[in-house]
This record gives structure tokens, C-alpha cells and sequence, in this order.
């Protein structure tokens, strides 16, 4: 173990192979510092090894240092996606523990072809494979996930799987980097499918993040639900916030009705900030 921590501080990338031995060697205390070794002082070269390591050992600490390494050399490697196929050439076999961590590798580099071929695993022969496949679909960093997800919110196979697409779809609509238009279409879609109280918080945090009167329309109906009106009420005086920043009329004469509904809660902070942004709102009006 002395010997490894040397070659990491002086990052004797000539060990490699040393290394890499060491990896699959017989000795339980050594296999995980050597790996973590390779991820720190390896490249994409050594990315196959590592995935070897992973789809042979039967022990989890072992697994599990072999997946964080790898994840490790794929951020670094110059063109990420260029490993995908790597890791989806072994997705196809090993034991669930395994290709749940390939799963998971394919959630951290994204890109086309890992996004298929984890939605391919929603229909892995194991519960636990399939499970992650869609919390990972979930935490997806790109918007290519959306239309899986909203199958799988129409669909579910059980309640939990609805919340947990609709979370990660809603998450996906919340996030600045798309368009406002697009944003909104995300929430159009996914509204018909609210029911249940968790759903609608998720539904009232991603419409809180848009900033368009649009928002303020389908937050609405929300302050006259008891379940929720507190959220929603959280998110109609974000929205407020922000489009009053803006010399727009018609906006802010749409925020007075909420804001008056809001001003009017047995919600002490809630109808302060209320009745402040209804001032503004009302002289923005004229």
C-alpha cells in the first residue's frame, strides 16, 4: 500500500501495468488502493482493463472501485462518448450487480448511444438492472431523455416508477438551458398525468423555474388546492419576482388575481411578500 501511495504522489505513470496486476492480484487489501491508483494516474488506454476488472470480480468493494474508476478515466478522456462502446459491449452479460454499474458508467459519459442502450435495460431480466436504468434515465443531463421518461410517466409499471420518471422529467423542464418554449411544452405534457400531491410539487417546482406569464396561467388553479397551495403559492411569488424585474404591462396585470390570493392566505410570510409584489404589480399595471 506504501509502495502505491509513492507511485500516486509522483505520478509514475510508467506502473501502469504494476498496477493494473496488482488490480487483480490475490491480496483483498491491496486490489482496491491499486485501482483507485490506475483511475488517477490512467488514461482512456487503460479504460478496457478496468471494465475487465469489473465484469471478473465477485467481490463489491473491488466492483465498486473498478466503477468509480472507470467513470474517472471517461471525464477525463477527451471524447467521452468515444468509450461508450466499451461499456455496451459488456452490458450485455455478467452478473445484475455488473451491469448495474454499467448502467450507471452510461449515465455519467451520456451521449445517443449510451441513452439507447440504457433504455434497453428498462428491460432487463432483473428488477434491480431495470431500477436503475431509470433513476439514471432520470438524471439525465440532456433533454434526449425527455420522451422516455414521459412514456414511462404514462405507463409505469408501478406508482413509484410514475413519480420517478415524472421527477426527472420535470427536473429536465426546470433546467436553464433550454429554451423557455420548450420548457413550458415539457410541462403541457406532463400536466395531464399530475394526480397525486408529491407529483404536483414536482409539476409547481419545474412551472417556479420558468419565467413567462404562461407559468403564471397554469400555476393558477394550484392556490385553490389545499394540498399544495403553499408550494404553489412559493412558486407563483418566484415567478413574481422575476417577471416584475421587466417594464411588461400585460405581465404584471396577470399577477395581481394570484397575488391577491396569495396576499389573503393564513400564510403569514407568504402574504407579506404578497401584498409587496402586489404594490408592484399594480403599479406596473398602469
Amino acid at each position: 500500500l506504501l509502495a502505491i501511495e509513492l507511485v500516486k504522489r509522483r505520478h509514475m505513470t510508467k506502473a501502469l501495468p504494476g498496477l493494473l496486476q496488482a488490480a487483480a492480484g490475490n491480496q483483498a487489501a491491496v486490489r482496491p488502493a491499486a485501482i483507485r491508483a490506475v483511475a488517477e494516474l490512467g488514461g482512456a488506454d487503460q479504460l478496457n482493463a478496468v471494465l475487465d476488472l469489473l465484469m471478473t470480480t465477485q467481490v463489491a468493494t473491488d466492483r465498486e472501485a473498478a466503477e468509480a474508476a472507470a467513470g474517472q478515466l471517461c471525464a477525463r478522456a477527451e471524447s467521452p462518448e468515444a468509450l461508450t462502446g466499451a461499456v455496451i459491449d459488456r452490458l450485455g452479460r455478467g452478473t445484475p450487480a455488473q451491469r448495474q454499474a454499467l448502467v450507471r458508467l452510461l449515465g455519467s459519459i451520456g451521449g445517443g448511444q449510451a441513452l439507447q442502450a440504457v433504455r434497453s435495460s428498462l428491460k432487463d431480466s432483473d428488477v434491480g438492472v431495470r431500477g436503475i436504468a431509470l433513476r439514471t434515465l432520470a438524471d439525465w443531463h440532456s433533454a434526449d431523455a425527455a420522451p422516455a421518461l414521459l412514456a414511462i410517466a404514462r405507463e409505469p409499471a408501478t406508482p413509484t416508477d410514475k413519480v420517478v420518471a415524472l421527477r426527472g422529467y420535470l427536473r429536465l423542464a426546470a433546467q436553464a438551458e433550454m429554451g423557455v418554449a420548450d420548457r413550458l411544452a415539457l410541462c403541457r405534457e406532463a400536466a395531464p398525468l399530475i394526480q397525486r400531491d408529491d407529483e404536483k410539487r414536482l409539476l409547481l417546482g419545474a412551472l417556479g423555474a420558468i419565467i413567462s406569464s404562461e407559468s403564471v396561467d397554469l400555476i393558477s388553479p394550484f392556490l385553490a388546492d389545499p394540498d399544495v397551495s403553499g408550494e404553489a403559492a412559493a412558486a407563483m411569488l418566484r415567478l413574481a419576482d422575476e417577471l416584475l424585474k421587466r417594464d411588461n404591462a400585460p405581465a404584471a396585470r396577470a399577477l395581481i388575481e394570484p397575488l391577491e390570493k396569495i396576499a389573503g392566505m393564513d400564510h403569514e410570510n407568504l402574504a407579506k411578500r404578497a401584498g409587496d409584489l402586489l404594490k408592484q404589480a399594480r403599479e406596473k399595471a398602469k
